[in-house]
């Protein structure tokens, strides 16, 4: 919702400031909730509105999507300096086709008592099916899609989309994926499954596309010659902007895993530890074969949130990518 005269405004860290002009100290912050959100359903934002001075102001919102006004709101709020008042912002969003994100606009702004313009914010919001891939069956049979998951949680996920794949009960099978694509389902214990990170790596380095989500602890040897087999083309650290990378529309998960590089004795270790480390691991050979560890925890968040369900068939196009993209 704008108004003559808002192009002032100064946008700093999701923090909309208006200048002394109009009034000192007054703006917007977003506090909480994701911008991807699974069509259907309500969605929460909350923001943080903060006053000059003491008075009754004005919240208004609105909500674009395909060119028309979804939905808008005003909502009064108390404003008092050094005190800022939270205001959520609730929206019940349309279902979206299966296989396709709609993007919206959310627009805030901010009024003093006069109804004059302190301070405004504005977000994309993406919206989602629930199905990240509804109209892409025949790309999942193609991958010839293997689940390493003693606890069955990630299995039963893929259970619930209909997902094909084929359980494998020990990681000693896991040299028969070939040239296929192989999850090691969220908190498995490379403590408990001693051997499970070298034999995906041999997997890689055979051919095979591995995705490792969020393991619950333990520590490996770095792919290379050193873990057996030939080293990968490239290897890769990277931090959780990573998830970015893999899609812009994207919120970042909350992490469950991290990977620290250090080393022992024996040569260079990975340890996987609760924070402090790097998000992802990536190395990927020269014939094809990809090896993908996440830090970020999918089924945490896998009803509230789309991000997990489209972010594993981000991974999985990743991993099965022909060629290597240069970061």
């Amino acid at each position: 919702m704008k108004a003559a005269g808002w192009i002032w405004a100064a946008w700093m860290c999701g923090v909309a400031v208006w200048p002394a002009a109009a009034e000192e100290n007054a703006g917007l912050r977003w506090l909480d909730g994701g911008f991807a959100v699974f069509g259907g359903t309500s969605a929460t934002w909350r923001v943080e509105a903060i006053g000059p001075r003491a008075a009754e102001g004005h919240v208004v919102w609105s909500l674009e999507a395909g060119g028309g006004v979804l939905a808008r709101r005003e909502q009064s709020v108390r404003l008092e300096p050094g005190a800022p008042a939270s205001v959520d912002i609730a929206v019940d969003l349309p279902e979206v086709r299966a296989g396709v994100a709609a993007e919206g606009r959310l627009q805030v702004a901010l009024l003093d008592e006069n109804r004059q313009p302190l301070a405004e914010l504005e977000q994309p919001i993406y919206v989602f099916g629930r199905d990240p891939a509804a109209e892409r069956k025949q790309w999942l049979r193609e991958l010839d899609l293997r689940l390493f998951d003693p606890s069955g949680e990630t299995a039963r996920r893929l259970d619930e989309l209909a997902w094909p794949y084929r359980r494998i009960a020990n990681p000693a099978a896991f040299a028969a994926v070939g040239g296929g694509a192989l999850i090691v389902g969220e908190g498995c214990s490379l403590r408990e499954n001693r051997g499970l990170l070298d034999a995906a790596i041999r997997a890689a380095a055979g051919g095979a596309r591995v995705v490792v989500l969020a393991p619950a602890d333990g520590a490996f040897a770095p792919p290379g010659p050193a873990a057996g087999g030939p080293g990968p083309a490239a290897l890769h650290f990277r931090g959780a902007e990573f998830v970015r990378e893999l899609d812009k529309r994207f919120d970042v998960p909350p992490a469950r895993a991290a990977f620290r590089l250090g080393g022992t004795r024996a040569g260079a270790e990975v340890a996987v530890v609760s924070a402090d480390g790097w998000g992802f691991v990536e190395a990927r050979w020269s014939d094809g074969g990809a090896l993908m560890l996440v830090g970020s925890g999918l089924l945490e968040t896998w009803e509230s949130s789309p991000v997990p369900r489209h972010l594993l068939v981000r991974l999985l196009e990743w991993a099965t990518a022909k060629q290597e993209k240069e970061q």
